[in-house]
């Protein structure tokens, strides 16, 4: 009985420990957000928004907004009751735009967005059709986005804070995920800064960028007009483009519209999750921009079928975002690739509003490719994967 008292007592401790120091870790990083990223001023309106497994770090988000003169509120993301909606709602509702939306674009200054998934599997059973009513419902929000001037920080990039349930789903340890994660979100965002501006004096408009991976990829392309952002942790650096300033975290880009008739040539996504469901070796093949074929060895039908539902110029490429975060990186053994990714090269089709284009469609969705290498006008910027 006193072994048991012992070993509950030293768990106990542990737990104390742990809580401590997690708490510890979400007051640092709220911090940061509040502080340094977002910049939070006297009486501005701050919307947090996060899922329940997020209340701790929400709550220290909130206490560091209001210790800055901000003005917050939380609101609460619960995934399956959202997903019980789209299955449970008559497919007519689901057309209606929400005007809630419409007004908070306007009235707030800024957003803090902080999600994990805690179900990888959710939305794989939820038919096209609805989903495409959906997004066709969010097209008034995003055509009001292009003349927004809110900012907002997201913590969490590909598949939000990680998981357990999220790791798994990708063959990834849990520790190595999550340990990666926070030790990105805690990058030098001075030497981050100073990276990305580097690799955006490439990405002129008009230049011609050649893209090539040992998977096939062999594409080539022009550099659209919306000019280059980064994204390395400071909502100040995207201030003055159009549309909204954006943040993610982590932190750890370079990225720019593409010229929507200017893509020609083959893109090969060997793994690809969408709405976790697995596409194996997928290929796009691009002529003036426009994409004329797409071939995968599985599941190429759920893809296509996302695309046939969506309007507007859905089916061109139209974004380059290159990873420059030293602290993120491919995990051995799992396919999971993120944006920040040092030397990570993703493209994207469809809408790119939200980067400061002008393709506008109620789809968009991107693809991310290792090993890697871009050229723009004979200039090396990622060899192999590896940014130069």
């Amino acid at each position: 009985m006193r072994i048991l008292k012992t070993i509950f007592s030293l768990l106990f401790v542990l737990l104390i420990i742990e809580a401590n120091s997690q708490s510890s870790k979400f007051n640092s990083i709220s911090k940061k957000i509040v502080n340094t990223t977002l910049q939070v001023q006297p009486g501005e309106t701050v919307v947090i928004s996060g899922t329940v497994p997020e209340l701790k770090i929400m709550e220290e988000l909130y206490v560091e907004v209001a210790k800055a003169g901000g003005k917050p509120t939380m609101e609460i993301i619960v995934p399956k009751a959202n997903k019980r909606a789209i299955m449970e709602s008559h497919i007519d509702f689901l057309k209606i735009p929400d005007t809630y939306y419409l007004f908070k674009i306007r009235a707030v200054d800024c957003f803090i967005n902080v999600t994990s998934v805690q179900d990888p599997d959710l939305l794989s059973d939820v038919p096209e059709e609805k989903l495409a009513f959906v997004r066709q419902s969010n097209q008034l929000v995003n055509k009001q986005l292009r003349n927004a001037s809110f900012r907002s920080v997201t913590l969490g990039q590909v598949g939000g804070i990680p998981t357990i349930a999220y790791s798994e789903s990708f063959g990834a340890k849990y520790d190595d995920m999550i340990n990666m994660f926070w030790n990105a979100v805690d990058t030098d965002y001075d030497a981050l800064l100073k990276k990305g501006m580097d690799v955006t004096k490439a990405l002129v408009s008009g230049s011609t960028a050649i893209l090539t991976t040992p998977s096939g990829t062999n594409l080539t392309f022009k550099i659209g007009d919306s000019g280059a952002r980064t994204n390395c942790g400071r909502n100040d650096e995207t201030i003055g483009n159009r549309g909204p300033s954006n943040t993610w975290l982590p932190a750890g880009e370079a990225y720019v519209s593409i010229d929507p008739s200017s893509a020609n040539g083959t893109l090969v996504v060997p793994s690809l999750r969408f709405r976790n469901i697995q596409i194996d070796n997928l290929k796009l093949t691009f002529r003036y921009g426009q994409l004329i074929s797409l071939k995968a060895s599985t599941n190429e039908e759920v893809l296509k079928k996302a695309l046939q539902l969506a309007t507007g110029m859905k089916d061109v490429l139209s974004l380059l975002d290159i990873g420059i975060n030293p602290q993120s990186k491919p995990i051995n053994g799992s396919d999971y690739l993120s944006y920040e990714m040092g030397g990570i090269i993703t493209l994207g089709i469809g809408n790119n509003l939200w980067a400061g284009g002008k393709i506008d469609s109620d789809f968009g969705t991107e693809f991310h490719l290792k090993e890697a290498s871009l050229k723009v006008d004979g200039k090396d910027i990622v060899v192999s994967g590896i940014l130069q």
